[in-house]
């Protein structure tokens, strides 16, 4: 029973993120732009390791100062910077990196399609790293789309940066990201709810907020191929 449960728990995670990623590769026709989103994929499922390293690092940090000896810090500490932080920068960074490697006419939206796109492919290599986890746990996460959100919120403020040349709205999306993420681990961590079980409505509370912006995704794209405010390739 409990095998059944996880297998329902990654199929269901998946649909959300597979319907998204299929939506974002057929606004364009042209082989190019199609390539890209493959490649895009692939480097987010490759983030998902690289992100385990980066977090390895913030381990080591972790022991050599005992920060996981000092409670409720040292759990704020592991949830927030170790594992969110740490996968939020790498997932950032190989965005960032793809779009400069790969030359492309991007558009704003092509920018926002290509980082979400790299989120997803974390996400679904996240999936299966956590197949030992609770099964409800992975659904939550799964149908909320939660990395998901987190990379379209950056690459939106990524794509406005290079549209504006304002760098502060990319910086205040990652920050929100990084922070909605993190406060959801944070949540659930065994200290916080070990002083109040009624922390756990922060995790909860944040996972229904990520669903509603999974939703909102879904109307954006459409919307956002309209205007040519999202799809003028970017001339900088």
């Amino acid at each position: 029973m409990t095998i059944l449960l996880i297998v329902a728990g990654i199929l269901l995670s998946s649909v959300p993120v597979v319907l998204a990623y299929i939506r974002f590769r057929n606004l364009k026709d042209e082989a190019a732009y199609k390539d890209l989103m493959t490649k895009a994929m692939i480097v987010g499922l490759l983030s998902c390791p690289a992100g385990f390293l980066l977090s390895g690092v913030f381990a080591i940090i972790e022991r050599v100062f005992h920060i996981n000896e000092m409670g409720l810090l040292g759990a704020a500490y592991h949830k927030i910077i170790l594992l969110a932080l740490a996968e939020e920068i790498v997932k950032t960074f190989l965005f960032i990196r793809f779009t400069k490697k790969h030359s492309y006419p991007y558009s704003w939206l092509d920018l926002i399609a290509i980082g979400t796109t790299v989120a997803i492919g974390f996400e679904i290599g996240e999936s299966m790293v956590m197949l030992g986890s609770e099964p409800i746990v992975m659904l939550l996460r799964g149908i909320s789309a939660m990395h998901m959100c987190f990379g379209f919120v950056i690459a939106w403020g990524y794509g406005k940066y290079q549209k504006t040349g304002k760098i502060l709205p990319f910086v205040l999306c990652f920050l929100l990201s990084w922070l909605w993420h993190g406060l959801y681990d944070f949540g659930l961590s065994e200290e916080l709810l070990a002083l109040n079980d009624n922390f756990a409505a922060l995790s909860i509370s944040l996972a229904v907020i990520s669903f509603a912006y999974m939703i909102y995704i879904f109307i954006f794209i459409p919307k956002a191929a309209k205007k040519e405010v999202y799809t003028t390739p970017i001339i900088r």
